[in-house]
């Protein structure tokens, strides 16, 4: 569904009490360092905090390396990135918090962005995952982090993921095939498919699929199923060229009750 900003939201998570959310459109670049526009990109991160009720001085971004790295966000580190790339959260593609009040962020362009919430701990996680980030296991990296180091419940858990490249346009090749194996993700899935004699993946399957064999229900995940290659609302990469293109964002954050 979207709000009056034309955010993306997930249905299952817009009724958790207190919790925020969205998914940025097209035409909102949210990227610091690409896109048209960039130098307003940290007016528009604090008017998307200011319309969910949460701190825009606590705004926290990952680096995004296309990894499986996830930092843990307290009060001592929440809202590096805000307004400046170099203190973003190095080496990290995915973020965690039980704190209140400290939204978190990450960008795409045709990679998955999703979010993992336990609404009883009141925590929450979001990941970047494209191809590389599906092979290091970011989902799945995300829910034992957020297990591990904030005490969530993996049966408690909800998900959402975002409008990615999807299977009907994200032509792949035998590098992303060899490692969508190496995680057990083979051909003849959800995640790769063949057509024409030609590989296509669908990027939040790969996510998806790795969030309910880390014991997250598959009831309680909602996908977009939104190709940004193909659909206008979003940007991409591969649509739009990778040296012009900008990124939207997902946000997401608890406001203190």
């Amino acid at each position: 569904m979207h709000t009056r900003l034309k955010l993306w939201q997930s249905e299952k998570l817009s009724i958790i009490p207190g919790f925020a959310h969205g998914v940025t459109p097209y035409g909102m670049n949210m990227a610091l360092t690409v896109g048209a526009d960039r130098d307003n990109s940290p007016s528009r991160r604090r008017e998307i905090c200011e319309t969910m009720g949460l701190p825009f001085e606590r705004l926290t971004v990952a680096e995004q390396v296309h990894g499986a790295e996830v930092a843990v966000v307290t009060l001592a580190n929440a809202g590096s990135g805000r307004a400046d790339s170099d203190a973003r959260i190095a080496g990290a593609d995915g973020l965690a918090t039980a704190e209140q009040d400290v939204p978190l962020m990450v960008l795409g362009a045709d990679c998955c962005l999703l979010t993992v919430v336990d609404p009883g701990r009141r925590a929450v996680g979001v990941a970047h995952a494209g191809w590389r980030g599906a092979a290091a296991g970011m989902a799945e990296s995300l829910v034992r982090t957020m297990v591990e180091a904030l005490g969530c419940c993996r049966e408690a858990m909800l998900a959402a993921l975002s409008p990615c490249a999807g299977a009907c346009c994200y032509e792949v090749g035998g590098e992303v095939v060899s490692a969508m194996a190496g995680r057990g993700l083979d051909m003849g899935g959800d995640v790769l498919t063949r057509r024409d004699g030609r590989i296509f993946m669908n990027v939040a399957a790969a996510s998806r699929l790795q969030l309910e064999r880390s014991g997250v229900r598959s009831e309680r995940i909602e996908v977009a199923n939104v190709c940004t290659i193909c659909r206008q609302g979003y940007y991409s990469y591969r649509r739009d060229n990778t040296t012009v293109t900008g990124q939207h964002a997902m946000v997401v954050g608890f406001r203190s009750m």
